[in-house]
Order: C-alpha cells, then structure tokens, then sequence
C-alpha cells in the first residue's frame, strides 16, 4: 500500500490530509467485509471524541514523513481494540455479524463484542471522499477512483487467511464484480430472495408517543424495533415533515446472493456472499428490523457452513 499515493489528486471529493485506510482491523482474518470507502467522518471529531485517525495536515502525501506512516499502519490495525471506532457505523454491523455462526470460526466479529477478531473491514477505494460516494455524480470520477485503487485491493484478495468475502449492498456488489471479472473465475452462483419487513404504522404511531412524550424511552424502542437510535431519530423527522407514510403491512422484496470465485493461475476459492440492501444503517431504517436480520444472517450461515475450500 502506498500511503503517498496522489493518483486520485485531480479527482473531485480527494484530500491531502485524508491518509488512505488499507484496512479496519487486523487483516489475518477469514473473513473480510467490503465496502466502497472510507467515511470522511473517521477524520473528524464527532461529539467530544476524538476521530479515530489522525489527518496528516499536509497538502502534499508525498511528504508525509515514515513515522506517521507507521502511526496511521498501528491504528489501522488495532482499529476495533483502541475501543475509538466510528460507533454509529460499526456497532449495527457487528451486531449483524454475531448472529451468523460459522462452524469453524465461531460467531463472525470484528472483535468489538466478542475478544477474537474473525472479520476485517476492506474498502474498495482506499480513500475518504469529502462528500459520500453517492454525492459524486461524474461516473468519470467514479470509474477512476476505483481503478487507481486496484493495484491495492487485488493483493488484499489474496491474504493468506481470507476465505469469505461479504459485500455491503448493491453499489459495492456491481463495482465489486467489475473489479474481479478480469482476474477470476466464477460458479456456483445462486440468489435467494425474502419480503423486507420495513417501517410499519404501528412502530411510527409508537415513535411519535415517544418523541412527543418521553424521548428516554427511545433507546429501548430502537432496541425492540432492531432499528439504530439514528434510524429512529431520521424517521421521526419525516413523519414530522411528511405525516405516517407506513402501511400496516409491508411487502418488498430482498435477496442475498452468493458465488465462488477461483484464482486464474492456482486453486484457491473464496465464497462471495453479498446483500441487495446494505447491512450498515441508512436514514430509512432499512435492514435493521431484527426479523430480516436473522433471516438473512441464517441463509449467509448456511453457505459459509456449506462451503469447502
């Protein structure tokens, strides 16, 4: 990885002083999960704590000096165990992560509630944008991001321990697929589709009862709904703006999909399993209901179970 990198540097959305992130925790794991890229709050204060890593203040990588280097490589690594993770991303997805239990690493974890770390977190683009990857709406500056990034992420595929790749929604499965087509062979395909149990009128009428009476009940409702306090707090906000909106009964259709990719030039296989809506939180509250979680985390247990490398 290089850390001096300034390829993107003309890009719309690039930053001197955002390092790239090669890695969220220890990389000698099984399983990795990937997302398109950093968020740039990892280098902004949120609250009274601190951001999780360091901004070089430079306006030049090229002479970031090797000591910081080494700094930014230790808090890559020991991202989940320094306990100043970026919480409001991560806790939901670990969350998910525990309930799927593989028969040879035990429940999947980037180390945050259990003490092993079996799950790494990889982005595609190694670098934070200062504006969210949907807010970037040239594909030119897209496409371009990701293929100066390959030559990182393609040895990444090959860490000794990495068996399973997850992949966080369908933005990162697309771009994810135009990464590996040309350097992989792929089988076994399969998709398996459920309804998605979203925002009911029922859980609104209650949400409004509580930010309208006692909002200390929140973090209880949030918790028996599966949804993040956030999730709740975004969709009070638009029932104020907009009125409920929620049917009593939702139908929507939801998948999860899986393939095996097979190395060109050895024989070596990963499973890729990946989801159509993302598994981090959004403003809709989609995919934190704890009846689509469970469903979902048992299906993505069997394949990994299933597999044989």
């Amino acid at each position: 990885m290089d850390y001096r990198c300034i390829k993107c540097s003309s890009l719309m959305g690039f930053k001197h002083e955002y390092p790239p992130i090669s890695n969220f925790g220890k990389v000698d794991c099984p399983v990795a999960l990937f997302s398109i890229n950093p968020s740039f709050n990892e280098f902004k204060k949120k609250g009274r704590r601190p951001a999780p890593f360091n901004s070089w203040d430079v306006n030049n990588r090229c002479i970031v000096f090797d000591e910081k280097i080494d700094s930014h490589k230790k808090q890559q690594d020991n991202y989940f165990s320094s306990g100043n993770y970026y919480k409001e991303w991560f806790n939901p997805v670990e969350g998910f992560l525990n309930l799927i239990k593989s028969d040879l690493w035990g429940e999947l974890s980037f180390g945050i509630n259990h003490e092993v770390q079996n799950v790494v977190h990889l982005d595609i683009v190694k670098c934070s944008t200062t504006k969210i990857w949907r807010d970037l709406k040239d594909p030119f500056v897209k496409d371009s991001y990701i293929n100066n990034c390959k030559e990182f992420l393609l040895p990444q595929l090959f860490l000794p321990n990495l068996r399973v790749i997850l992949v966080n929604g369908k933005t990162v499965k697309d771009v994810l697929y135009g990464v590996l087509k040309d350097h992989f062979i792929f089988e076994q395909e399969e998709e398996y589709s459920y309804t998605l149990h979203l925002w009911t009128r029922t859980e609104e009428e209650r949400l409004t009862e509580i930010m309208t009476v006692n909002d200390s009940k929140l973090t209880q409702f949030s918790v028996n709904v599966g949804r993040s306090v956030n999730a709740c707090k975004e969709r009070w906000k638009k029932i104020k703006k907009e009125g409920f909106k929620a049917p009593t009964v939702v139908n929507t259709t939801w998948a999860l999909y899986r393939y095996v990719i097979s190395s060109k030039d050895s024989d070596r296989k990963w499973l890729v399993v990946g989801t159509s809506q993302r598994i981090s939180p959004d403003d809709q509250g989609r995919f934190r209901n704890n009846h689509d979680r469970a469903k979902a985390a048992a299906k993505i247990q069997q394949w990994i179970n299933e597999f044989t490398y």
